[in-house]
């Protein structure tokens, strides 16, 4: 979990390898469960606790961007996506192929 203030909080236990180990899975996106890991932030919503927005602090920016390309190179051929292109969510608020681009991750 990426915080307000950029802290990430390890939710669940893992090796940070790219295989997800029994003892390892997380529910974030049905069907991918054994094979995901899962990122989340607080916020993805506004202030009325129900309506879908981005609102992802500098902080929570920065964090998310050094965690993902940190991955990505350690696993250049994961698969990165946004919960929202898996099912018909809202999360995470934002277009995560986009945002790949902007760090520079081309999928």
């Amino acid at each position: 979990m990426i915080h307000l203030n950029g802290r990430v909080e390890r939710l669940v236990e893992n090796n940070e390898d790219d295989v997800v180990d029994p003892w390892e899975v997380t529910n974030g996106a049905k069907g991918y469960n054994s094979t995901s890991r899962h990122i989340v932030y607080v916020g993805g919503c506004t202030k009325d606790g129900v309506t879908p927005a981005d609102t992802r602090t500098p902080e929570q920016l920065k964090a998310m961007r050094e965690y993902v390309l940190d991955f990505h190179r350690r696993f250049p051929d994961v698969r990165i996506v946004g919960h929202n292109s898996l099912a018909a969510k809202a999360c995470p608020s934002f277009d995560v192929p986009q945002w790949l681009k902007e760090i520079g991750i081309n999928q």
